[in-house]
C-alpha cells in the first residue's frame, strides 16, 4: 500500500492519518482484516491531515462617481497550488436592486489595488503555529478594470441593498486561473469576503495537466 500512496491525490493525507514511515513496515494486516475509512470527510482535521491551508481574505470598495467595481482572486501561473474558492460573501449599498456577475478567468495580472495586510489570513487553523504561510493566491480589487478575456462560466444575480450574499463551492483554481466578481452597478461601496483553501499539486496532477 505504500507504493501506492507515494502518487496521487491523496498521497499526504494516507500517510499522515496512518501514520506511515517513509518505507513499509515489516508486519503486514492479514488479507481478513479490511480497514474502511472516509477519505472525503470536510472536517476541518481532515483539511489539515490532506495538507490544505486554509486562507481568508477581504476587501471594501469606495463608491466611485460613474465607475463599478470588479473583485479578482487570481492563483499565479508558477504557484504551484490548487486552490478551492470555498466562499464567497458580497453585499452593496446601492440604493435599488443591483447586478452583478462572477466566473472564472485566466489571466496573468492582478488589478491596481491591493487590500490591507490586516485583510489577508495566512491561515485559519492555529495548529499551523506561529509561523505563517502567506497565500499563494493574490486577492486584488479596482474600480472599473479591463478584464480580458471575459469571465467563463458566468453567473449573474440581482442583489437588494444591504443584502449580503452567500455563495459555497464557487470555484477551483488550479495555477494560472482566476475568479473575478463584477458589480454592474455606478458609484456603490461594494464589500467582497472570500474564504479558500490552497495546497501543492501532487505529481500525478501535475502529470494528467
Amino acid at each position: 500500500m505504500v507504493n501506492e500512496v507515494k502518487r496521487g491525490r491523496f498521497n499526504s493525507y494516507l500517510v499522515r492519518l496512518l501514520g506511515m514511515q517513509v518505507t513499509a513496515p515489516a508486519p503486514q494486516l492479514n488479507n481478513v482484516i479490511i480497514p474502511t475509512m472516509n477519505i472525503e470527510d470536510p472536517s476541518d482535521d481532515h483539511w489539515f491531515a490532506q495538507g490544505w491551508w486554509l486562507c481568508s481574505g477581504a476587501v471594501d470598495i469606495a463608491a466611485v462617481a460613474a465607475k463599478s467595481s470588479t473583485a479578482l482572486l487570481r492563483n499565479p501561473a508558477g504557484s504551484g497550488v490548487l486552490a478551492v474558492l470555498d466562499e464567497l460573501i458580497f453585499s452593496t449599498t446601492a440604493p435599488t436592486d443591483d447586478r452583478w456577475a462572477g466566473g472564472v478567468v485566466y489571466t496573468s495580472s492582478d488589478l491596481a489595488q491591493l487590500p490591507s495586510a490586516s485583510d489577508i489570513t495566512a491561515t485559519l487553523d492555529t495548529r499551523y503555529g506561529t509561523a505563517l504561510k502567506n497565500p499563494s493566491l493574490h486577492l486584488t480589487y479596482d474600480n472599473n478594470p479591463p478584464l480580458n478575456p471575459v469571465p467563463k462560466n458566468r453567473f449573474d444575480l440581482w442583489v437588494l441593498q444591504y443584502t449580503p450574499i452567500i455563495l459555497r463551492k464557487v470555484a477551483v483554481l488550479g495555477p494560472g486561473g482566476a475568479f473575478a466578481l463584477q458589480n454592474f452597478t455606478n458609484n456603490v461601496a461594494t464589500t467582497v469576503a472570500m474564504r479558500w483553501r490552497e495546497r501543492p499539486v501532487s505529481d500525478l496532477e501535475l502529470a494528467q495537466g
